[in-house]
């Protein structure tokens, strides 16, 4: 009834030792790959980023997955990651198919519904984003744009200093 406090015992040296190697492993691959290891720039690196988690987790808990095993599968990914990365820098068509465009949520002082249906994006999450900023009205906002990185950007009004066009570039 009781095997797993039992069990714990004799697996958890094995644990210690996986998670110090894995995090020095991890320092050493982040000093190779750099910052953009763990970067959310593109879905690409997101989905990297929960890849390596995986990977993490798996190894550190998993008596039959060893750390060359982990060494090898995180080496991959991040291969993986830099090459998908060069050829989304240097392809058109690529990035069109795997990329998804910006989109405005909030422009022109009024609220892009079409855009929140297309995007699954809740009134209720975008308020709270809003209450993060600071934001006491609307009449504060320019822009409210849901990047291609799941994050929400807001612009703020400055009758002063428009947006310029090039920030908005290639927001739907």
């Amino acid at each position: 009834m009781f095997d797993w406090v039992y069990s714990l015992q004799y697996f958890f040296p094995e644990i210690v030792v996986s998670a110090f190697a894995i995090l020095v492993g991890m320092l050493v691959y982040v000093k190779i790959f750099w910052l953009r290891t763990f970067a959310k720039f593109t879905s690409v690196d997101f989905i990297t980023t929960i890849m390596i988690g995986s990977i993490l987790a798996s190894t550190i808990i998993l008596k039959d997955v060893s750390i060359l095993q982990w060494l090898g599968a995180i080496w991959s990914v991040l291969i993986f990651q830099r090459l998908l990365t060069y050829v989304f820098n240097n392809s058109k068509s690529y990035k069109n198919i795997i990329s998804n465009t910006p989109v405005f949520l909030y422009k022109d002082g009024k609220f892009q519904q079409d855009a929140f249906r297309d995007t699954h994006a809740s009134m209720d999450i975008l308020m709270e984003k809003l209450r993060q900023h600071n934001i006491h009205s609307m009449q504060q906002v320019s822009h409210i744009i849901f990047e291609t990185t799941w994050n929400i950007s807001i612009l703020y009004s400055d009758t002063h200093k428009p947006v310029e066009p090039e920030i908005l570039k290639g927001v739907l």
